[in-house]
């Protein structure tokens, strides 16, 4: 057990680590939660746990034990490929669910998801956090040369990325010549990707910058960068957009079941994913539309929805609905 303060608050934090077991290794999580909880001698009065399985059912069994609230945060991009693939998975899953007091998925989309499988929990939406003092806009500069896309992302096949250089590709030959192309990030495809780009022919207008980046270095990308652009398949809730928009950058998305509900028409475009001639159409318009978005404004009504004070009102008025008296 390990304690220590974040900021002025006493935080007390204790590693459980599970092996799969044949699929009983959730019932030994709920077991060593308790006894860690035990350890610290500490009763409280909301348990917020993240991802469903094992930390859901862990939290229902303290529910039970210590006559508490439960709020369960839900972060995957999509909740059927986790929780769905055998029937234990499932009724362990939708009993987690149903069981705690809320469930709070990080995106419209995903909330939708998770009401057709377990429509009798309890949701509310409230997405992930930013920090608005790091992401946010720098100072205006008519920078010369080639416009500066960005793409900030796993190098994972369902990130899409290979759909976005085949529209780099498709780009009449004199866009190619006025855009450039970044690409952080690391992954699994990346050696497929590499070779897809050099097969392609668009080494010099597409960069990849392997590798991670701590936070201020993603920023500095961002405020340098004209757009973001982000080709997901599939998505809970990309914290990578409202970074960017915090930053005053308009972004161009697919339609993941998570972007759509992020890009609107004052921050961006929003195209079908896995469609390369989409995402090219969309990167022209961008390339002709990009300096028309106020980027003070993107960035004000990003923080005012984003921000760690907003997303921290959200789960206050959470915790008070279930603590009231």
């Amino acid at each position: 057990m390990e304690h220590s303060r974040d900021s002025d608050l006493p935080v007390s934090r204790a590693t459980v680590s599970v092996p799969p077991m044949l699929g009983l290794g959730d019932v030994v999580y709920v077991r060593l939660v308790a006894e860690a909880l035990a350890q610290t001698g500490f009763v409280p009065d909301v348990i917020h746990c993240n991802i469903t399985l094992p930390v859901g059912l862990g939290a229902l069994y303290l529910k039970k034990k210590l006559g508490v609230p439960v709020v369960l945060t839900e972060h995957s991009s999509d909740f059927r490929l986790f929780y769905t693939g055998t029937a234990w998975a499932r009724v362990k899953a939708r009993r987690a669910l149903r069981g705690v007091d809320r469930v709070l998925p990080v995106g419209e989309g995903q909330r939708k998801m998770m009401e057709v499988f377990e429509p009798r929990a309890k949701y509310v939406t409230i997405p992930n956090a930013i920090d608005t003092n790091m992401f946010c806009p720098g100072t205006n500069s008519d920078r010369a040369g080639p416009i500066q896309a960005l793409t900030v992302l796993g190098l994972w096949e369902h990130k899409g990325i290979q759909f976005f250089l085949q529209a780099c590709a498709r780009l009449p030959e004199q866009s190619q010549r006025a855009l450039q192309l970044t690409i952080l990030g690391s992954g699994p495809y990346e050696k497929e990707l590499f070779d897809l780009r050099d097969q392609l022919g668009i080494a010099g207008s597409v960069h990849f910058l392997p590798g991670s980046r701590s936070k201020a270095e993603i920023a500095t990308l961002m405020r340098e960068c004209d757009f973001l652009v982000h080709p997901s398949l599939r998505e809970a809730t990309p914290c990578v957009i409202i970074k960017a928009m915090a930053c005053g950058k308009p972004v161009l998305a697919t339609r993941c079941g998570a972007s759509e509900y992020l890009v609107g028409p004052a921050s961006g475009k929003i195209v079908n994913k896995g469609d390369a001639d989409a995402l090219a159409a969309g990167l022209l318009e961008m390339m002709d539309d990009y300096r028309g978005y106020d980027a003070s404004r993107l960035a004000e009504m990003t923080a005012l929805k984003y921000s760690y004070e907003a997303i921290g009102r959200r789960f206050d008025e959470v915790y008070r609905e279930l603590t009231a008296p």
